[in-house]
């Protein structure tokens, strides 16, 4: 096929200097190239980059790799220079991480020190953790206010029931969204961690299943072993919740929503959610 992608002919025709005096081309040479373009053309490459064969072409995956070869084969049919680094292709790293569920940790301590176990007590998201113990202070519904929760550990209630998605367990996106909206202003106030208080009719398979999301493997720009990005969310059960404001004196169903916040006296957390390599594709 000597006739491939006239419309990115087109498309370097009218990216090149449109005056006659700089060799731009006239109106006649535009349309000229433009009726080369048919729509069973177009039809026939658009069905193959959408067809079943690629298997939706994942990045990575060997369907990618089928489009990326076809698009080169293509340009080059079409009389265009490559401009990669080897060829037609321009690499970049795009790892995929995933936590290190033997390493999460979840300890609370005054006095006597208690470790969460997790999968069933909590779960937690990717991302930084501080790397010593800190203080913990209640928000419940409230607003991470930077004179209370500056260098501590923030517990904030998390409203909604998970529900079954293509990927396993989740929250939906409304709570998701109120998660990450209160983590945002968490960091702006110089929070060391969140950790949010779930429903407490949530089943101790629930919570399994909502771990086992989180440790789907996830891919990112950038180095091979890179640090994450961003402050790592624990999720906690209401009974684990119960026993850290135990410890300080505290009940859960005694403390206001939305009041002020209050710090738990006595009571420091240690938490940690690692992540591993999983491939270092490109």
């Amino acid at each position: 096929m000597k006739r491939t992608l006239p419309f990115l002919a087109i498309l370097a025709v009218a990216c090149s200097p449109s005056t006659p005096g700089a060799g731009g081309p006239d109106a006649g040479a535009l349309m000229a190239a433009a009726s080369t373009i048919t729509a069973a053309e177009l039809r026939d490459r658009i069905a193959f980059l959408a067809s079943d064969e690629l298997r939706g072409r994942d990045t990575p995956s060997p369907g990618l790799d089928s489009a990326a070869h076809w698009v080169a084969t293509q340009l080059a049919g079409a009389g265009l220079r490559p401009a990669g680094e080897d060829g037609w292709f321009q690499w970049y790293p795009y790892p995929a991480r995933a936590l290190d569920e033997g390493e999460m940790r979840l300890e609370v301590s005054a006095g006597a020190t208690h470790a969460f176990e997790y999968g069933r007590d909590f779960f937690a998201s990717a991302g930084t953790s501080p790397e010593r113990p800190v203080e913990a202070v209640w928000i419940g519904d409230g607003v991470p206010d930077a004179g209370a929760v500056r260098d501590r550990a923030v517990i904030a209630r998390l409203d909604g029931l998970p529900e079954a998605g293509s990927r396993g367990l989740r929250f939906s996106r409304v709570t998701e969204r109120a998660a990450r909206e209160l983590v945002d202003r968490a960091v702006a106030a110089g929070a060391a961690a969140v950790l949010f208080v779930m429903d407490a009719r949530l089943t101790v398979g629930e919570v399994g299943a909502l771990a086992e999301a989180a440790e789907a493997p996830r891919r990112a720009l950038g180095g091979t072993a890179g640090p994450d990005v961003g402050l790592a969310r624990f999720y906690l059960t209401r009974v684990a919740a119960g026993r850290v404001l135990r410890m300080a004196g505290l009940e859960v169903d005694g403390l206001a929503g939305d009041g002020a916040p209050v710090v738990l006296p006595g009571v420091t957390l240690r938490l940690a959610a690692p992540t591993r390599g999983v491939d270092e594709a490109r």
